[in-house]
Parts: structure tokens; C-alpha cells; sequence
């Protein structure tokens, strides 16, 4: 399995971003601003988790277009009469894994969700969005990070599809792994949590508390 700090992804994150949005970018950002995606990602899915029903993070463009959601659901015991169990974590490219009764949440909408995204880039790597999400009308603010995050996210799935055949495995370090498998004419992403990005979503107590203020 390669890693993605081998890969082209990193190169073709800068030219994308920096051709398609006119940002000053770095390839190390975009590895830093992955990573800390997911983590979190995992972290906010940690504290909306129910037993009751899956909750689903979804990472949409300002247009409403699906680019990646990540799912968190109560898997109960098989045995009968126990209520214990364990949560499930993953993350799907395929808007259609969705059942439309969970409850869903976007990305774009919840300002607790992206202020855990500006807390963990800020702790991890020191990165601050210097753009706010919204102006003083509520509109979407030009430059804002759900469109850097779905540059990247666009980016790993085209890497995973282009290379189905030569390359089909890629992971974040053990953080998590992506794994193309080709049906018929269409393209499948798998991917597979690593225990450190399980524990995230499962310990409440290591998210701190949410909507913190920041630097961001």
C-alpha cells in the first residue's frame, strides 16, 4: 500500500487549488489539511453519535453537490437481551450508501462542525483560516475551506479511480486506508478506519470542548 505523501496527490491538490481557486497553496497543506479532515471529522461524529439511528457528516460544495460523508453507527450485540455493542466508523465517496432517515448533517451548515475542524488544524499544525465562513449578509464567504476540502476530497477520489488498475491501495499513515476495486465500467472506493481514527469518534472525553475560541 502506498502512502499519500508518495502519491501525485499532494502535486495535483497545489496545481488544482492554486490554477482553479487562485489560492497561494503548498503541497504539506494539503497533507496536513487531509489529515486533520477526517481526524476531525471523526471527532465531531464522536460527539452527535446515537444509538437510536446512523449520523451521517456529509462534505457537499457550495452548490449543494455530494463529495464525501462520513458515517457513525451502534452496531448491538447479537446476543439476545444485551445492550452492549460497539460504534462503527467509516467514510463513503457514494452519496447512494445514504439512507435519507438517518440523521444528516452538512459539513457547510453547522458551524460546530467546522469550528472542530479549525481547532484541530490550528492544534495539530498550526493552520488558521484567516476567511470567515460567512459575511455580515450570511453569504458564503469566497475562499472558504469547504472549497479547499473539496478540492482535496476530489483529488483522492480521481487518484483512486485513475490508478484503479496499478495502484488500487492508498492510505493516510495508519490513519486510514482507500482501497478502488473496478466493477463493470464504474470505479468503487472502499475505506477502512484505523484504530486511531476509531478512537476519536468512540472517546468523548479526548474531543474538549467544541466550538472553543480559536485563532481561526
Amino acid at each position: 500500500m502506498k502512502d499519500i505523501s508518495v502519491s501525485t496527490f499532494p502535486n495535483e491538490c497545489q496545481k488544482r487549488i492554486m490554477d482553479g481557486l487562485g489560492f497561494g497553496w503548498k503541497e504539506q497543506l494539503s497533507m496536513d489539511t487531509i489529515r486533520d479532515f477526517f481526524q476531525a471529522a471523526a471527532r465531531y461524529l464522536g460527539v452527535k453519535k446515537n444509538k437510536d439511528k446512523p449520523v451521517v457528516l456529509e462534505l457537499r460544495d457550495l452548490n449543494g453537490g455530494f463529495h464525501l460523508a462520513g458515517i457513525v453507527q451502534f452496531l448491538p450485540q447479537s446476543e439476545e437481551g444485551s445492550d452492549e455493542g460497539s460504534w462503527a466508523l467509516n467514510f463513503t465517496f457514494d452519496e447512494t450508501d445514504i439512507d435519507k432517515s438517518w440523521e444528516i448533517i452538512n459539513f457547510a451548515d453547522h458551524p460546530e462542525a467546522y469550528q472542530v475542524f479549525y481547532d484541530t488544524t490550528y492544534a495539530n499544525h498550526g493552520i488558521t483560516w484567516r476567511f470567515k465562513a460567512l459575511d455580515a449578509n450570511d453569504e458564503v464567504c469566497d475562499g472558504n475551506a469547504i472549497q479547499i476540502l473539496c478540492v482535496l476530497v476530489d483529488c483522492l477520489a480521481d487518484y483512486m479511480r485513475l490508478n484503479v488498475t496499478i495502484d488500487p491501495e492508498l492510505g493516510i499513515d495508519d490513519m486510514i486506508t482507500f482501497k478502488a476495486e473496478l466493477s463493470g465500467d464504474k470505479v468503487y472506493i472502499g475505506v477502512t478506519c484505523g484504530p486511531m481514527l476509531k478512537q476519536f469518534c468512540k472517546a468523548d472525553a479526548s474531543i474538549g470542548t467544541i466550538g472553543a475560541p480559536t485563532a481561526a
